[in-house]
């Protein structure tokens, strides 16, 4: 008996160095999946990374993966014994949050952080930090901004499945500022959230929303590629650092993942010939660009020689308001032959129509050169090379589109500040004023999510003619 206590005093000894030494890794029901909870006395680790450059122009533009990176009380750090600095990342292409447009990462030594820090730390084996660009508008998002993130981490990360990664945890990495000083809060719509569940299953995490707990990540990617899917020609900068869109591989791969996701083949199916299924996507008076006589144009419609010589039930039209979950608003573009839209949001969807559809787009103001609206939905065609159809009709006439009056006359807005001649330019000729008070974002606004439009038929039959004798020759 005596012999066996110094045997199990040493077994103990062991046991405890070997706790010591080694991670311990628990995996617990209510976590996250992908994220693994370390707990325990776990030794400190320290960051690596390496760097893409993007652009001989722009030194700033490069695409980094990281190694160890470190989340702590809403912070990344890189942890490095070495007498490192880190070069300047640029992560917004776009929207600047109080000069927030290069990662901000502090450098720190492994002995500036507690051994208590890593009694608990959530590992997440890849994550993706972006930049949170238009948390609210859902034709950036779904069509600029997630392909982009996609292709980010597929390039990078090598995550090029057709299903959502487990593993992955996507993060907006916007800092905080004096009029944000909780940063930016990601509000999108449903829809949005299922997209991107479509990549990570788990819920995007703001930095500024991590907690208490330390977050170690084994491999990150940050940064802009070169090829980006973003609406980019409206600046010259845009112009000079950015090439649209990432490689064809890519784009095609993105919307094969949002197939499977929805677990629809939307991309290889064919158009329905019977019955033809015209779709109107209409918007609601209050949320501007509404086509006021939506039901006018689907009688128009029913009442073409064509459709009434097909007989009954073979061409269908309807007017629908897009809304719901991601899979519910796919479900109506995907079975329809024929989609009709007003310049909006409602062009992202084009992305979910299948193969031969025709896609007609309203351009409800008549201002100079219209047509600049619908090179976004050609953008969107050629960036995923969808087989559609792609035709627009332009409103001609001035007469036919109106304010939203809650809008330009809400209580702060710059229309109380024109004069009377300057409403009237406003109101009869669609011009806005030149005073510097008067050139700001707010009058484009009006013009381009404040009017609505009644549309002259006469614009629009020819292509519905010609759709219909494509889809039932």
């Amino acid at each position: 008996m005596a012999l066996l206590k110094p045997v199990f005093a040493v077994f103990v000894l062991i046991s405890l160095v070997i706790l010591r030494s080694s991670p311990l890794r628990i995996y617990t029901e209510d976590a996250p999946r992908g994220v693994q909870h370390r707990v325990g006395p776990i030794s400190p680790v320290e960051s690596t990374y390496t760097c893409s450059e993007e652009h001989p122009d722009f030194p700033d533009q490069r695409m980094c993966v990281f190694s160890n990176l470190l989340i702590v009380n809403q912070t990344l750090h890189y942890v490095s014994s070495k007498q490192e600095e880190l070069p300047p990342i640029f992560i917004s292409w776009e929207k600047v949050y109080e000069g927030d447009q290069h990662l901000a990462i502090s450098m720190t030594q492994p002995g500036n952080l507690p051994l208590t820090l890593w009694r608990e730390v959530e590992v997440v084996r890849r994550a993706g930090l972006f930049h949170q660009q238009h948390p609210l508008n859902y034709y950036h998002l779904f069509t600029e901004i997630v392909p982009t993130m996609h292709y980010s981490i597929c390039r990078a990360l090598g995550i090029c499945t057709h299903e959502a990664s487990q593993d992955l945890r996507l993060f907006w990495v916007n800092k905080s500022g004096v009029n944000h000083p909780k940063g930016y809060v990601f509000n999108a719509p449903q829809a949005i959230v299922d997209l991107l569940q479509c990549i990570s299953p788990q819920p995007v995490l703001n930095l500024q929303d991590t907690g208490s707990r330390p977050i170690l990540m084994e491999k990150a990617v940050v940064g802009l590629p070169r090829n980006v899917r973003f609406y980019h020609q409206k600046k010259e900068e845009w112009q000079a650092r950015f090439k649209d869109p990432p490689p064809l591989k890519y784009m095609k791969h993105y919307r094969e993942q949002v197939a499977a996701c929805l677990n629809h083949d939307f991309v290889n199916e064919r158009a329905p010939t019977d019955p033809v299924r015209i779709t109107i996507v209409n918007r609601h008076y209050e949320a501007g660009r509404s086509l006021l006589n939506a039901e006018t144009i689907k009688d128009h419609i029913l009442s073409l020689p064509s459709v009434r010589e097909a007989g009954p039930g073979r061409v269908v039209v309807e007017v629908v308001y897009l809304k719901g979950t991601l899979r519910e608003q796919a479900a109506v573009v995907w079975n329809s032959s024929v989609y009709i839209w007003a310049h909006g949001a409602a062009m992202a969807h084009v992305f979910f129509l299948p193969r031969g559809a025709h896609a007609v787009e309203l351009v409800q103001w008549a201002v100079k050169d219209p047509h600049d609206q619908h090179v976004w939905v050609q953008g969107i065609r050629k960036a995923f090379d969808i087989d559609i159809q792609l035709e627009v009709v332009t409103n001609d006439d001035r007469t036919k589109v109106f304010f939203n009056y809650d809008v330009i006359r809400a209580p702060n807005s710059q229309y109380h500040r024109f004069n009377d001649s300057e409403k009237v330019a406003l109101l009869e000729n669609l011009t806005c004023p030149e005073q510097p008070y008067a050139n700001g974002g707010e009058c484009f606004g009006w013009f381009h999510w404040g009017m609505s439009l009644v549309l002259k038929f006469d614009l629009l039959r020819p292509k519905v003619v010609a759709a219909l004798k494509a889809l039932r020759p």
